[in-house]
Formats: C-alpha cells, sequence, structure tokens
C-alpha cells in the first residue's frame, strides 16, 4: 500500500543559506566568527542537572530503617564521591556498609533510604549546518552560513548521519538491491528509487555504508531495528522517488552530504567550497514552481507551513 508523497521543497543545486542554531539551554559557546564548522563538531556545551536516586541503606545494612540513623557517615547536604561510605555496621567477623554509586550531594536521609543527586556536568552541544560561523550569541547560540546544494526529505529513520553520495541505481523507479552494493561503498551514502530489498539492509551495514537516501520504504521496516540510517523523501510506501529530487541527488553524486533532522523533517545538505560571490542569476533550480502547487516552507518565522502558490514572480525569484 503506497501512502501520499510529502511535497518536497528545497531543491536547489546553489544556494546560499544560513542558520540560528541556538543552544538547548543556557551555556557556553566555543567558537568564533569565521571558524569553519560541520554538524559533528562540537559548538558549545549546556549544564545538564544531575540525576536524583535513592540509596537504599537498610537493605544494604540488613537494618530496620529505624536504626539506619546510628550507623551514618554522612549528613544531608555533604558532597560525596562514587564508592564513598555512606553507612556501616560493624560485626564481629562481618561489617556491611552502603556506598554512593556516583559523586553527587545527599539530598535527604530518611526511611532507611539517602536521596542523593548527581553533580550538574556539561553536555557537548553539535547539530548545527555545515559552513562558516557568522555570529555567535554568547551562551545562547550561534548563526551558520553556508553555499550548496539543499533537497527536503520527508522521514530520517535513525541518526544524522554523512558521507560522499553514490547514485547507485539508473532511475528514481529502481529499488536497491543486495548486488548494488560492494566494497567500493565503504563511507558512501547510497542513493535508491522506490524503496530496497530486505537483503540490501545488513549488506549495507556489512560493507560500511553510512546511510541509505530512497523514495519510500514499507512500514512494515518499522517494526525491526534498521541497520543504517535512512532518508526517506517521499515518505512510506513503495512510490519511486520523485524525478527531481532524484536528478538533483545525481547533480551531487560523489559530494559529500550532511543528513539533519529540522521541524519534524530532514535536510540533505551538500556544501560547496565555491566562491562565496554567488550571484541571484547563477541559482539554479531543478524544479519549477507553478500557480496552484502544494508547497512546504522550510525556513524563515513561517517554516513548516503548507500552502499552495498563488503566483510566481519570475523575474524576483519570489512566490
Amino acid at each position: 500500500m503506497s501512502m501520499p508523497a510529502a511535497p518536497v521543497l528545497a531543491l536547489l543545486q546553489h544556494c546560499e543559506f544560513s542558520e540560528r542554531f541556538d543552544l538547548p539551554g543556557p551555556g557556553r559557546v566555543i567558537v568564533n566568527v569565521g571558524d569553519a564548522v560541520t554538524p559533528f563538531d562540537v559548538v558549545g556545551y549546556v549544564v545538564q542537572r544531575g540525576a536524583v536516586g535513592a540509596v537504599n541503606l537498610a537493605g544494604a545494612l540488613r537494618l530496620p530503617p529505624r536504626k539506619v540513623r546510628e550507623h551514618l557517615l554522612v549528613r544531608e547536604g555533604q558532597s560525596v564521591r562514587a564508592g564513598e561510605v555512606l553507612a556501616q555496621r560493624e560485626g564481629g567477623l562481618f561489617s556491611r556498609r552502603a556506598v554512593a554509586p556516583a559523586d553527587g550531594r545527599v539530598v535527604a536521609i530518611g526511611a532507611g533510604l539517602a536521596l542523593l543527586e548527581e553533580f550538574p556536568k556539561e553536555v557537548a552541544v553539535r547539530g548545527c549546518l555545515p559552513g562558516r560561523v557568522v555570529d555567535v550569541y554568547p551562551g545562547q547560540g550561534l548563526v551558520v552560513a553556508g553555499q550548496g546544494a539543499l533537497l527536503q526529505g520527508a522521514v530520517l529513520l535513525g541518526a544524522s548521519f554523512s558521507g560522499l553520495v553514490r547514485v547507485v541505481v539508473p532511475g528514481p523507479a529502481v529499488p536497491l538491491q543486495p548486488e548494488h552494493i560492494d566494497a567500493t561503498c565503504h563511507g558512501a551514502v547510497l542513493v535508491a528509487g522506490a524503496g530496497v530489498h530486505p537483503d540490501a539492509l545488513p549488506r549495507a551495514a556489512e560493507f560500511g555504508v553510512q546511510g541509505l537516501i530512497l523514495g519510500g520504504l514499507r512500514a512494515g521496516f518499522l517494526k525491526q531495528a534498521l541497520p543504517v540510517p535512512v532518508v526517506l523523501t517521499g515518505g512510506f510506501g513503495t512510490q519511486p522517488m520523485d524525478e527531481a529530487t532524484f536528478r538533483a541527488l545525481e547533480s551531487v553524486d560523489g559530494r559529500t552530504v550532511y543528513a539533519l533532522p529540522r521541524a519534524g523533517r530532514v535536510l540533505l545538505v551538500c556544501p560547496s567550497t565555491a566562491a562565496s560571490n554567488v550571484r541571484a542569476a547563477d541559482v539554479e533550480p531543478l524544479a519549477q514552481l507553478e500557480a496552484a502547487q502544494l508547497v512546504r516552507l522550510v525556513s524563515g518565522p513561517r517554516a513548516g507551513e503548507v500552502g499552495t502558490v498563488v503566483e510566481p514572480l519570475a523575474s524576483s525569484g519570489k512566490v
């Protein structure tokens, strides 16, 4: 059964793009204006509150909860290190003790339990678009700008990935077969058309494929863990890849592509090393927008909204 395909909007061989990339919380930005960055580079850190858990003192000491306080070696509010003894019961030929499972602070003690909060820690932040940093908002985020090809897909199954694009089928209606994959695919991102043969997925993982870009995929594949991440440009089903999308991917064959989640969909970015003075006349769209065509906005304050083109303004490049 085939499901309706989502419209693909960002379909440009050459364009200039930028993104304000915000940290997920208060933190610190560690890059500077002019730095080159990729989605896998650390651009900042945020402070993450430590986990809170209970240590069963009574169980460790084998005592009734009311007897635990007689054997405490720590007090509420005290900082402790992993393995530090919280309470100890001395015996003739044996002793029993309860230890801290992690570095943290003793928040409360009662009912035979010690409530321990781990120390806050800094967590690295990655995931911005590839390009150069053009602005920094201290403690908040940064703005990255670049040039290259942009395509938008419907679904990313798995984690973000990158690699050299390799189109392995002759057309957008051809599914990925096991025979399309060999040792030359190691480290690549493979592009195929209408779905995938089940045996091709484990073969892709075996040969070190970084990811797949397909037109669609049967929803039944969601019941299993995919061995490699997959981008669906159309959605779930067995429909061929959109012709314009397939030709756009052919045009970037051999270039590096980054697959990144954005606003519930996925953005495919192929950065270019071309000079920064790309003129508007050099921008070559691969799909013409026409009146009454259904489109989805991919940038700006209304990103993600779907609407219908009223009138394309060819002279200005706007609709």
